[in-house]
C-alpha cells in the first residue's frame, strides 16, 4: 500500500509518493480528483459528494491507479536506457553542432548592447552607398560621426572594415559548422557519430597555437 496518492484526471496527472507523472489514463468521467494520504483519503466528483475512502477501499478504488503510475513509470525508465536510434543520435549531435557554431557566432558581438547589434545592418549599408557615392544620404552615420567627433569618411571606413572582417570570421564558423553538417550526414553507425567531435576554431586560433 502506497503511502500517498494523488489523482487529477483533467490534468493526466497521478503523483505517487511525491513523484508526479503526466500521461493518458482511463478514469471516471466526473472523477475530479482521488487523494490518499497515511492510510485513508477521500474521491472527489463533478457530479456528486466527497466520497471518504479507508483502508478497506484501497484495493478498488486506489491501487488501480497506482499501477497505472507503476506502469508508465517503468516505461519511461525502459525508454532512458533504450540506446538512441542513429536518426535520434544524429538530431542530438546537429543540435550540437549549431549550438557550439551560434555560440562561437555570439563571442563576436557579446561586447555591444542589442539595440546597437540592431543597426549594424543598417550601419553597412550607408557606409556602402556612401563609399561608392559621397552624396548618399546616410542619417543614422552621420549622427554617429558628429557624436563620436569623427570625420564621417574614417567612420564609413572602419563600419566597412569591421562588416569585412565580421563577414569572415562568419563565413569560416558557419562553413565549419556546414563541414561538421556534412560529416554527420555521411555517419552511418552509432559508433561514427558518437566518434565526431564537434569544435569550432577561430580565424587565428590554429596559427596562434
Amino acid at each position: 500500500m502506497r503511502e500517498h496518492v494523488t489523482v487529477v484526471p483533467t490534468d493526466r496527472l497521478i503523483r505517487v509518493d511525491g513523484i508526479p507523472l503526466r500521461f493518458d489514463f482511463a478514469a471516471p468521467g466526473s472523477l475530479r480528483a482521488l487523494q490518499w494520504h497515511g492510510g485513508s483519503g477521500h474521491m472527489e466528483w463533478t457530479d456528486d459528494l466527497n466520497h471518504p475512502l479507508t483502508s478497506v477501499d484501497y484495493a478498488q478504488d486506489v491501487a488501480p491507479f497506482v499501477e497505472l503510475w507503476e506502469a508508465e513509470k517503468a516505461r519511461l525508465e525502459a525508454e532512458a536506457q533504450r540506446p538512441p536510434t542513429l536518426e535520434e543520435a544524429k538530431a542530438a549531435k546537429l543540435a550540437e553542432i549549431n549550438a557550439v557554431a551560434d555560440k562561437a557566432i555570439a563571442t563576436l558581438t557579446a561586447t555591444y548592447p542589442d539595440r546597437e547589434i540592431a543597426t549594424f545592418d543598417k550601419q553597412e549599408a550607408e557606409a556602402r552607398a556612401y563609399a561608392a557615392d559621397p552624396t548618399a544620404a546616410t542619417p543614422l552615420l552621420s549622427a554617429l560621426s558628429q557624436a563620436r567627433g569623427m570625420e564621417l569618411p574614417e567612420l564609413v571606413r572602419r563600419v566597412i572594415a569591421k562588416a569585412d572582417a565580421f563577414a569572415v570570421v562568419c563565413g569560416s564558423i558557419i562553413g565549419q559548422r556546414q563541414a561538421l553538417e556534412d560529416r554527420l550526414d555521411a555517419c552511418e553507425t552509432l559508433e561514427d557519430v558518437e566518434a565526431l567531435t564537434v569544435a569550432i576554431t577561430m580565424p587565428g586560433e590554429e596559427a596562434e597555437a
